[in-house]
């Protein structure tokens, strides 16, 4: 990694802070959808719900980063997880969160097998809704949601 090159991000990021967190832009959503995923999926409450019903009731507030008008990744996983529920939370805890003693190669990995299996089920179950399909960045968001100090949101257009 080029230290040179991240400082200057770092740098630029902290000198755009204002204009980041202002009242037209308002960054600051995002950290609070991933704060209000854990204290739902962490709440002793909400433990002895299925994985469906607390991954919906968790990502009330963090849909908007994942989802839009023509797609709905978060929903695919609530549907898929109303379904198959074992397999779902099988491919989220040991595939997608599975440590990688932070490889990253090993994380793009793991992230490559959970849409893999997400897409099998997918099509298993739902196969006329596309709108369920996962892709990488839903896939950074769940790493992000359930591990933010370890991960980030990864969006590959501005």
């Amino acid at each position: 990694m080029n230290l040179k090159n991240l400082n200057t991000l770092i740098d630029r990021y902290f000198s755009q802070m204002d204009w980041i967190y202002n009242e037209e832009h308002n960054e600051l959503f995002k950290w609070k959808a991933v704060q209000y995923f854990q204290k739902v999926w962490h709440a002793p409450e909400n433990q002895s719900l299925s994985f469906a019903e607390k991954f919906n009731k968790a990502k009330k507030e963090s849909a908007v980063l994942i989802d839009n008008s023509r797609i709905s990744p978060s929903m695919g996983v609530v549907k898929l997880a109303q379904v198959a529920e074992n397999e779902v939370s099988s491919l989220f805890f040991d595939v997608l969160l599975a440590d990688d003693g932070g490889d990253i190669s090993l994380r793009q990995n793991h992230m490559d097998a959970f849409l893999e299996g997400m897409e099998k089920l997918r099509v298993q179950y739902f196969p006329q809704c596309w709108k369920y399909k996962q892709d990488r960045h839903a896939a950074s968001c769940y790493l992000c949601f359930f591990a933010p100090d370890t991960n980030f949101i990864y969006h590959y257009t501005e």
